[in-house]
């Protein structure tokens, strides 16, 4: 079936073109809306600026399809296969792409608002400056695992207030994204790139961040118990009355970082560089601080109740009004 053919169907009333061989078809601006393709091969199809709002291809194959600014808001493209797609600047607002795949695809300034990703493969995926807010991405256990999103490229990407809780992450690249009250709880970010990411109020309690940079993050307000980030670089990150209560940040860095009122209980900073870090009222009660250095940073008015700071480096360290381990108030 050749494009005229298809539009002809199309316009005479023709919806359903279920499991139909359209592969490589040109279809520029066409105007089809409320389509059925499940099934059908539009590999390397070229729909550039198409209207498919509404569609159905469940299933499709969509390989190497061009669907560069195409309206496809509601659309069904679940367990389709995307793979190497062009979605720059489309719009999915709304769509259902559980179970697609969509490895290596390009998503630069296409927005997926409220779309629903679970169990969809978006690794290695160009999704620089897209838009995510509230879009579905979260681990369903017995039914979804979390979104594939390993080495993907995300920087500058809007993922405010997505669920993204139990994703993985490994290894990509959100330098200034937009992760203001996203929901990441459980998810893997070992290696990932969070360089000037804004991430107030996110959830990332129970998450994997091993080796993440973090240079200059937002964090203000943050929940990352039991997170992991040893071996983290937060230099000039801002943690204030963040929650990091029983996480572990052993070798971590974390210079000229601002952890003011920061909530620190029994967390590890074993060997930790906090280097004119600002902690001041900040609770480091029962925390683990051995050979952790502590150089000219501002702890005044810090609780350090029982914490141990057995060869920690205290020089230059302004302890005015801070509550040492054996209770005793530093004057």
């Amino acid at each position: 079936m050749n494009a005229q053919e298809l539009l002809q169907r199309y316009q005479a009333g023709k919806t359903n073109f279920s499991g139909a061989n359209l592969s490589g078809l040109k279809l520029i601006r066409a105007d089809l809306v409320g389509i059925n393709f499940t099934g059908a091969d539009l590999s390397r199809a070229n729909l550039i600026l198409a209207y498919l709002n509404r569609s159905v291809m469940r299933g499709a194959n969509l390989a190497h399809i061009k669907l560069s600014g195409a309206n496809l808001d509601n659309a069904n493209l679940s367990a389709s296969n995307l793979r190497d797609a062009d979605l720059h600047g489309a719009r999915l607002q709304g769509a259902d792409l559980r179970n697609a795949n969509l490895a290596l695809a390009t998503l630069t300034d296409a927005s997926f608002v409220e779309a629903d990703l679970r169990n969809t493969n978006l690794s290695g995926v160009n999704g620089r400056g897209a838009c995510l807010r509230g879009a579905n991405l979260r681990e369903e256990k017995r039914v979804y695992q979390g979104a594939n999103l390993r080495g993907a490229d995300l920087s500058f990407a809007d993922l405010q207030g997505a669920d993204l809780t139990g994703a993985d992450l490994t290894r990509a690249t959100l330098t200034g994204a937009n992760l203001r009250e996203t929901m990441l709880r459980g998810a893997t970010l070992n290696g990932a790139n969070l360089n000037g990411a804004l991430m107030t109020k996110a959830t990332l309690a129970d998450c994997q961040l091993v080796k993440t940079s973090l240079v200059k993050a937002n964090l203000t307000a943050a929940r990352l118990e039991r997170a992991c980030l040893d071996g983290a670089n937060l230099n000039g990150a801002l943690l204030q009355m963040a929650m990091l209560v029983d996480a572990t940040l052993k070798e971590t860095t974390l210079l000229q970082a601002d952890l003011t009122y920061a909530r620190l209980t029994r967390a590890d900073l074993s060997r930790a560089d906090l280097s004119r870090a600002d902690l001041s009222q900040a609770d480091l009660v029962e925390a683990h601080l051995i050979r952790s250095i502590l150089k000219d940073a501002n702890l005044t008015k810090v609780l350090m109740n029982r914490a141990d700071i057995s060869s920690a480096n205290l020089s230059g360290a302004n302890l005015f009004c801070a509550t040492m381990p054996d209770g005793q108030i530093y004057r």
